[in-house]
């Protein structure tokens, strides 16, 4: 499946260029597919085509795959002396962003 709401141009481009030749596009592919599976979880539509033109989506879309990048990447998963969540990955990636995603979300997983 290829996502769509990340492009893998757009992706490279917040990653600080063309992209590294020790990765292939199917490396940054699979990126960008995690992170569109990771935000339609907490979406109310059903398809992430429904979203290619909201730009909110998409822009949290991007940042989640810079992130999911990131993770992979660099060293112990995040950079030195700036995050001192070593858990970058964990429960609280997607609500970093929920105030630009609040008029998107289902909010049937939210009751209790």
């Amino acid at each position: 499946m290829a996502a769509v709401l990340v492009d893998l141009d757009e992706l490279k481009a917040a990653l600080g260029g063309t992209g590294s030749s020790l990765y292939g596009d199917d490396a940054y592919q699979r990126v960008a597919d995690t992170a569109e599976d990771v935000i339609m979880a907490h979406l109310l539509a059903d398809t992430p085509a429904d979203y290619v033109a909201v730009a909110p989506v998409r822009t949290v879309a991007l940042l989640l795959a810079v992130e999911l990048w990131q993770a992979r990447s660099s060293t112990a998963g995040g950079q030195p002396g700036i995050d001192l969540n070593p858990y970058r990955l964990g429960r609280t990636l997607v609500s970093r962003y929920h105030g630009v995603l609040v008029n998107y979300l289902a909010v049937g997983g939210m009751v209790g």
